[in-house]
């Protein structure tokens, strides 16, 4: 009960307060090339809620249930200079099926440079660094993406083409994130769940854990809303102990929403299923005969919110800023001339309409005189 009370305390939470997975400007799996502006604040929490059936055998009876899983999230991002910004990201809380949770979990600190132009501005272009901090009690999750204790990286590059290069966020965009990831985790317990270690022996990785990541994505905006598509996954180049439970290479497919109720509040939700998982057995240390559960959850479902917050200050805009606005003013200019023609031409056409008119009456007159004549 006191478990229940707990998650229900940071889920609603989490909808009133920080950041943004990753950070910076981007989609839900995908970094985007953009940055946030100087000055500007993002405080995001997101919760993702996943589950798998399983078959649970004994000797008297064969039972299915589903194994239920949860996590939650806080990011603060920060723009700090012109096209780099900043973040925290910090896991307070991961289900891990044990009475004593990872309250918090892990902690990853983020340093962007995004809006690098290529090609002539036809690409865009960001790099990303991400230290990570295995800072939680657990790190062998069930049915979870592996984080390894202690200190790791990732880098990350990512190239954005915008079909609107002056207001990227108002037409179609895509992207396509390349990344690898290492911990340096060699020799850390990675015992995994349910396991009774009563000889006090570490079930540890023999070497040190890295992945090559990939991610695409695509977001069709609307007005006030965006359609998300995404694909995304990682390939182990170096796995970690036979131990570990999710030591699968692994594939994504996300469909999400982004709605903007206003210019700084937005919220997210997301469906994710399982594409791929590569066959790689899961041993039990307790009985290296017997497979441990294994694999990832089929699905994933996510929520979250995001507030964007800018800070009022006396200094002009960034560069990149002002030929911003500039665009933007010259275009509702443009749409206002394009409004005053359209409302000139209704008015031409309105006025020819009554020329033909009047043509038509005074033909009718004068024909109507010479009735009367004769």
């Amino acid at each position: 009960m006191m478990k229940m009370k707990l998650l229900a305390f940071l889920l609603i939470f989490t909808h009133i307060a920080f950041g943004q997975v990753y950070g910076s400007k981007g989609l839900f799996t995908t970094p985007t090339s953009q940055s946030l502006p100087v000055g500007q604040l993002n405080l995001f929490s997101g919760m993702n809620l996943f589950g798998k059936p399983h078959e649970t055998v004994s000797a008297t009876e064969t039972a299915k249930r589903n194994i239920w899983q949860g996590n939650v999230d806080f990011t603060l991002s920060y723009g700090i200079f012109e096209n780099i910004d900043i973040a925290l990201n910090l896991r307070a809380y991961q289900d891990s099926h044990f009475t004593d949770n990872n309250i918090p979990g892990n902690l990853i600190f983020t340093f962007a440079h995004g809006n690098i132009p290529l090609m002539n501005r036809e690409l865009m272009m960001k790099v990303q660094i991400d230290i990570l901090g295995g800072i939680a009690k657990y790190h062998n999750i069930l049915y979870d993406d592996y984080f390894g204790e202690g200190l790791g990286g990732i880098g990350r590059v990512t190239f954005s083409y915008y079909l609107d290069q002056y207001l990227p966020n108002e037409a179609l965009s895509l992207h396509a994130t390349l990344g690898f990831k290492q911990f340096f985790d060699n020799g850390k317990d990675v015992t995994p769940f349910g396991i009774t270690n009563t000889e006090n022996k570490v079930y540890g990785n023999t070497t040190n854990t890295n992945a090559f990541m990939f991610s695409f994505g695509t977001t069709f905006p609307t007005s006030s809303l965006d359609f998300i598509l995404e694909f995304d996954g990682y390939m182990y180049l170096s796995r970690p102990a036979d131990y570990v439970i999710p030591r699968k290479d692994r594939a994504v497919g996300n469909l999400g929403l982004r709605y903007y109720s206003s210019d700084w509040v937005s919220f997210d939700a997301m469906m994710s299923l399982n594409i791929y998982e590569s066959d790689e057995d899961v041993l039990n240390p307790a009985n290296l005969s017997k497979r441990l559960l294994d694999g990832y959850s089929p699905w994933r479902f996510f929520l979250g919110i995001n507030f964007s917050l800018r800070r009022q200050t006396e200094f002009a805009d960034t560069k990149s800023e002002i030929e911003r606005n500039e665009y933007k003013r010259k275009l509702q200019t443009f749409k206002g001339l394009l409004e005053e023609q359209d409302n000139a031409d209704k008015i031409q056409s309105e006025l020819e309409r009554l020329r033909e008119e009047r043509e038509k009456a005074e033909k009718e007159l004068e024909e109507l005189k010479k009735i009367l004549e004769d």
